[in-house]
Order: C-alpha cells, then structure tokens, then sequence
C-alpha cells in the first residue's frame, strides 16, 4: 500500500498543526496531567481531520480508511503518548458505531459536533471486572417510560474528564439462555452541559504511571435518565456493534504504534554513534548492531501487517483476525522496542525531562560533548542511502573533520592494503551501520560483498540472511 499526495498532504498538515499548536505546550500537559481537549480538538476540527472517515453529511471528508491510517501514523510528531491516545478516541474508538449505525438526529446531535471539535467524546466498555471480556459489562439500562435509566460505572475512560458525551455499552435486558452477546446495547450518553456534569454522574481521576496528559476517569452513574432514542442501532445489537467498531480502534493502534517505535530505534542508533565505550563506539559492537536489524524487521512486520488489513478493510472485507493480530503485534513490539533500547540508553534514560523527549536530550548532550567541529557524514540519518561509505566522503578525507572516529582512528587515515582482509572488514562493518535502513535484502548482499572482498566467510552470529 502506498501513500497519494493527498496522504502525504493529510499527514503534512497535520505535522504543522502539531509542531504549531501541541508539542510547545506538551511539557506542561504532562506535569499537568490534562490537556485542553476543547481546544486542542477545535484546531483539529477547523482543519477537517476529526472526520477524515466519516460521512459528508455529517461534516466529514467521507475519505475511506487507509486515510484514518496516514493520519495515525502522523500522530507521532507529538512526543508523547496521552495526547495521541485522545485524538484516537475521538476519531476511531468512541465514532464509529455512531457514523455507521445512528439515526440522524443522533449524528447531527453527536457526531457532527465531534467532528468539528466542538465537542469531546469518550468511549464507555470496560468496568472495574470487565477489561477485555466485554460480555461481562453490568451497567444495566431499564426502560421507564420514553426513557433509559442507567446504573452502573465505567473505568479507565479516556478523555472522560472532559468528554461532552459517552457512547456506552450496557446491558438494556436480562440474558436468555445464558447468552450474554444478544442483550447489550449502545447508547450515547451526554455527561455535560456547558462543562459541568449532569445530575447522577460523578467522575474521579485515575492517576497513572504514563500516558500523563491524557486524562483517565472512573465514572459512576446513579440513575441517569437518557431518552431511549439515544439508542444507536437495534437493541440487543451492542456487544456485535462494539466487536465491528474495535476493528477500528486496533487498526489505529498498530498505525499509531509503529512510527514510534521506528523513531526509537533512529534515536537509539543516532546515540549510540556518539556512545564511546570499551575503546570504541556503541553503534561498531556487533551485539548492538543486530539487535537494532532485528527490532527494525519486527517493526516492518508490523508495518506490513497494518497495510494488509488496511487494503482489505477498504476493500469492505471483515479484518476482525488481522486487526487483532496487529495490535497484538504492535503491543508486544512496543514492549520489546523500548525495553531493548532502554538497556542501550542506560542511565541516560532516566534524566528528569518529559519521558518521550528524554532521548532526543541525551543524544543533544552526546553530539554536544563530542568532538571536533564537524559530524561524520556516516553518521547523518541517510535511510535511503545503498553503498556510499564516510571514507569517499570529503568530510572525512581532512584528518580533523571526522567528528565520529578522531584523527586516530577515522578509516581514512589509514591505508588499507591489498592483502589487509581484517582491514576490509572492518570498513564492511562500518558501511552497514551506515546504512541502517537497508532491507534485510539489500544486508545480505552487503554481506555477500564483504564475503568475496575478505576471501572468507563472515557470517553473523545469531543471525541469518
């Protein structure tokens, strides 16, 4: 799957706004613990990218998924995870059932305003013993007279310290047979007028030990009347509409997870260029090297399996397993990513800036403590680059421009003879940190060249081609 202009200009537009209106006021959202969502939302709104998806006669753009997905993906410019995580609610998790199963009176009281920003929704599943069985919600809405009272309380509910209103899912009759799939209904549920709480519901703030700026709420409901004409779809229908608008939110889940985690991995590598230890640098260890090719394929594994489901989900094709599985993947690599970075940052990790920013920090300090004046050029982000190497490059033929090696021990300076087979090597081992973008293709043929150049086998360990 490949991006249009028109993704590419989504995704450019979108990476202004932020760098604009977001990342200047991050730090202080996240001491905060809150950001202004009504704010930070209306922006988005004006810009038309709360309803990218969503139907043209509710004020949306009526564009099909794959730019719900480019914009995702965009969401990484903000150096956080909380702001990001409340953008997606509003857009894929707490919408979708509303744009494809509500009445129009409830998607001109509802989702045209949260299109255009000037309201905040949340989604309302998961209760203090119903995380991921969502079968087992207790929440129940008995009918009385042209009205639903409610009863019950949702937790982890994100933006809902803010939110406008809720789409819930309760329980609107008892089981029959013991079939807990078939008497659930979704429901929207306003929780303020003119930013205040109506009467039965109260909220309280669950702390957190990450996500800061993104706020989470444990909600109680104490005989909430809701009209029943708020009801979205058919009665009995919630649990199948929720399992259909999950697709959506995993799918944006892996979008939004990826270019984190691929940015991680930059950084970490940029670092552990100007890491000097044992002698050398981090980046030439072997060890540190393969780790990074083997975090850069599990990311593009992940990448690959978003655009699968992706293409098929524009297709009008059920991605139920693959959207499942790419969360599932995109949870277990974000894990595995940071963790192995994190081992690679050492105490570096650990300074007191914003968690997100801390290793754009630490790299600032490595370049500023290095020396000389220039940077070697195998050492800029070049992702695109094949074969060049920093010894045909100008800035490293002066002795004292190699910023990376020094005088010393830049290549070259050095004179690599005919026969010098570990020589070769070693300038082998250099191009391929160089070129740490290169596809697992184009490694091995790097490593087949480096075979032929030294008269021997160089094989990795641990590692296949």
């Amino acid at each position: 799957m490949e991006w249009s202009h028109e993704h590419l200009e989504i995704q450019r537009t979108l990476k202004r706004y932020v760098e604009d209106h977001i990342n200047p006021h991050v730090d202080e959202w996240e001491r905060a613990g809150i950001f202004p969502a009504h704010e930070v939302f209306k922006g988005l709104g004006n810009l038309g990218l709360l309803g990218l998806t969503k139907p043209e006669a509710f004020g949306g753009a009526g564009l099909d998924y794959s730019y719900g997905v480019a914009m995702a993906e965009a969401l990484h410019h903000i150096p956080c995870g909380g702001i990001p995580m409340a953008i997606g609610v509003q857009t894929d998790m707490c919408t979708p059932a509303l744009a494809r199963f509500g009445s129009d009176e409830l998607r001109h009281e509802f989702l045209a305003p949260a299109i255009a920003g000037d309201m905040v929704g949340c989604i309302g599943v998961s209760e203090p013993g119903s995380g991921s069985d969502v079968s087992s919600v207790r929440t129940f809405a008995r009918k009385e007279g042209g009205d639903y009272v409610i009863r019950g309380e949702k937790m982890w509910i994100t933006n809902s310290l803010q939110a406008d209103w809720m789409c819930m899912l309760a329980n609107t009759s008892e089981p029959v047979g013991g079939n807990m799939h078939h008497n659930k209904s979704l429901i929207m549920v306003r929780l303020r007028e003119n930013g205040r709480l109506l009467p039965g519901i109260t909220a309280h703030k669950i702390e957190k030990i990450g996500m800061h700026a993104s706020d989470t709420g444990h909600l109680f409901f104490d005989d909430v009347r809701v009209p029943q004409r708020n009801l979205i779809g058919q009665e009995g229908k919630g649990f199948i509409y929720q399992m259909q608008q999950f697709q959506e939110e995993r799918l944006w889940a892996a979008a939004s997870a990826w270019p984190d985690l691929r940015s991680l991995i930059d950084q970490t590598i940029e670092y552990a260029q100007q890491r000097q230890m044992f002698g050398g640098y981090l980046s030439d260890m072997q060890w540190f090297q393969f780790k990074m090719g083997e975090l850069a394929t599990e990311v593009e594994a992940l990448r690959a399996m978003l655009y699968r489901a992706c293409e098929r989900y524009v297709a009008g094709k059920d991605v139920l397993e693959l959207a499942t599985m790419a969360k599932l993947k995109a949870g277990r690599t974000s894990r595995v990513v940071a963790d192995t970075c994190l081992q690679f940052w050492g105490a570096w990790a650990l300074p007191g800036t914003t968690a997100s920013r801390a290793p754009t920090a630490m790299a600032g300090w490595a370049r500023s403590a290095a020396a000389p004046t220039k940077s070697c050029w195998a050492s800029w982000p070049r992702p695109w680059a094949s074969h060049a190497s920093h010894e045909t490059h100008p800035y490293c033929q002066s002795r004292r421009s190699c910023r990376r090696h020094g005088e010393a021990d830049c290549p070259s300076t050095r004179s690599v003879r005919a026969g010098d087979r570990a020589a070769r090597a070693h300038r082998m081992k250099k191009i391929l940190i160089a070129n740490r973008g290169v596809h697992a293709a184009g490694m091995a043929k790097q490593i087949a060249r480096a075979r032929a150049a030294c008269g021997r086998a160089i094989e990795p360990r641990g590692h296949t081609a």
